[in-house]
């Protein structure tokens, strides 16, 4: 099981009070010394992560837009719908705007949390070599890939890659439910004219 900063941080603070805390000199010791590993590991979490508000705000804007999308998906082809239709493009046209940017924040971040995870690797990968852990550099490449502190780190930009995957998706989604309702506002209108005409 991998853990990201976050839950290592947990971790952290779970273990340093147990060990602040019990009486068995030789077990506080003992959990004293995973508390110091943790904070070893802990060190080489990536240091771009979301945000708890963050998160809530992109959760926020995901709804919407799904909220969006789906009400579209329920008028669809009904052209009496031109009202609703125009009111969707409109709402829609927003939240791709707010989207946009929140997408393009995350790949900026995604991309720097790339290259910080490629410099982690570089620096677990030495710290074995230094340590005599790994005799070549292809062995140390070996064990870095499978070493905690490399993988606090991965998990951290996965958890990033998650988010920014997720926002990208939906923001494709939306964008074309507004070319959708669009377009269907056109269609309306035109049939109206024509209704208009043949009466």
């Amino acid at each position: 099981m991998n853990l990201n900063s976050k839950e290592i941080e947990a971790l952290i603070h779970v273990s340093g009070m147990v060990a602040e805390q019990s009486e068995d000199e030789k077990y506080s010791l003992f959990m004293q010394n995973i508390c110091d590993k943790l904070k070893v590991i802990q060190a080489f979490g990536l240091t771009v992560k979301l945000s708890s508000e963050r998160k809530k705000r992109i959760r926020a804007l995901l709804d919407q837009a799904s909220s969006t999308s789906l009400e579209y998906s329920q008028y669809a082809g009904d052209m009496s719908m031109i009202n609703e239709y125009d009111r969707i493009k409109k709402e829609a046209a927003a939240i791709t705007d707010a989207m946009g940017d929140v997408e393009g924040q995350l790949r900026a971040d995604q991309e720097h949390a790339k290259k910080l995870l490629e410099a982690c690797f570089d620096r677990v990968k030495q710290d074995l070599i230094d340590e005599e852990m790994a005799k070549s550099s292809a062995e140390a490449e070996r064990k870095a890939r499978v070493d905690d502190r490399y993988l606090c780190a991965l998990e951290d930009y996965n958890e990033l890659s998650k988010w920014t995957y997720t926002v990208r998706n939906k923001f494709s989604t939306l964008c074309k439910t507004r070319e959708d309702a669009k377009q269907s506002v056109s269609t309306a209108r035109n049939s109206i004219i024509a209704e208009g005409y043949n009466s």
